[in-house]
C-alpha cells in the first residue's frame, strides 16, 4: 500500500484529522450498490469523526440518485465508486481517495462468441485518473491499495476498447453508414484480424451481410439494414426481429431487457 498527495496536503497524516470526504473505488457495481443498504447505521455515529453518509456511485443510477454525490450536506460523506471515478467528476468536498487498484473489464472472446468481466488491475492512467478525484478543489490524499512497484509494473494505458470488443456491430454501423470495410478504416488502434473474421462470421451466420464476391466486397441484406436501425447489440436484434415474425416480441423484448450490453 502507498499513498500519494494530491495538491499540498502532507501524506501521512491521520485521515480523520481534518473533515473531508472519501472515495472509495471498487470493483464493480455490486460493492457500490451495498452502501444503499442499512439506512439507519450509515447516518450513525462514528468514533472520532461523528456521523458518516455512505454513497454508490456507478453508471447504472438513475439521474436523481447519482446527483446525491454532488449534495453538500453535515455528515461526512464515503462515497463508493466503481470505476466510474475515472471519468472527470468534481466531487465537493472529497479529501481522500482509497483506490483498489482493480476494475471488472469487458473483454469479447471471438472463438466461443461470448463476453467476459474479468477483474483486471488497471492501468497507470486509470489509477491517475482515480486520483484526481482529491485534490481538485483543495489539497488531497490517494492511498493505494498496492505497491508502488506493483504499480510501477503497470502499463501506461489500457488496452483499446475496439481491440477487446465484439465487431460485428463496428461492421454493421459501418456498412449501413457507407463507411467502407472496416479493414480500411483508420483506426487509430487497428483490432486484430481474428477479431475482424469473427465479427463478419457472426454477421453472416445472423443473415446481415452477403458473403463476399469475387471483388471481396460485402454488402448488408435486407435483414441487416433492419438490425443496423437497432440500438442493441446484433444478436439481440435479431431475436427481436425473428419474434416480430414469430408473434412473439412481447416476450423476446422482455427477456432482451437483461442481455448484457
Amino acid at each position: 500500500m502507498h499513498a500519494h498527495e494530491v495538491g499540498q496536503a502532507e501524506v501521512g497524516g491521520e485521515a480523520t484529522a481534518e473533515a473531508g470526504g472519501v472515495v472509495v473505488v471498487r470493483v464493480d457495481e455490486v460493492i457500490a450498490r451495498g452502501a444503499e443498504f442499512g439506512e439507519e447505521r450509515r447516518r450513525g455515529p462514528a468514533k472520532g469523526i461523528g456521523a458518516v453518509e455512505l454513497v454508490p456511485l456507478f453508471g447504472r443510477l438513475s439521474n436523481a440518485e447519482q446527483q446525491r454525490v454532488f449534495a453538500q450536506g453535515g455528515a461526512r460523506r464515503v462515497i463508493v465508486a466503481t470505476n466510474i471515478a475515472e471519468t472527470s467528476l468534481t466531487l465537493p468536498g472529497i479529501r481522500y481517495v482509497v483506490d483498489t487498484g482493480l476494475a471488472r473489464i469487458s473483454r469479447y472472446a471471438p472463438q466461443g462468441r461470448t463476453r467476459r468481466l474479468p477483474i483486471e488491475a488497471v492501468a497507470q492512467a486509470s489509477a491517475d485518473q482515480r486520483k484526481g478525484r482529491a485534490g481538485r478543489v483543495a489539497e488531497g490524499v490517494c492511498i493505494r491499495l498496492y505497491s508502488e512497484a506493483d504499480f510501477s509494473a503497470r502499463p501506461r494505458f489500457m488496452q483499446p476498447e475496439i481491440q477487446r470488443a465484439n465487431l460485428a456491430d463496428v461492421i454493421l454501423r459501418l456498412q449501413a453508414f457507407g463507411l467502407g470495410e472496416i479493414e480500411r478504416f483508420p483506426f487509430i488502434n487497428m483490432p486484430a484480424v481474428k477479431s475482424i473474421r469473427a465479427g463478419y462470421g457472426l454477421l453472416e451466420e445472423l443473415g446481415a451481410i452477403e458473403t463476399a464476391d469475387a471483388s471481396g466486397v460485402r454488402r448488408l441484406t435486407a435483414v441487416g439494414r433492419e438490425l443496423a436501425r437497432l440500438p442493441v447489440d446484433p444478436t439481440v436484434g435479431r431475436m427481436i426481429l425473428q419474434a416480430r415474425e414469430e408473434r412473439a416480441s412481447r416476450v423476446i423484448v422482455q427477456w432482451t431487457t437483461a442481455w448484457p450490453q
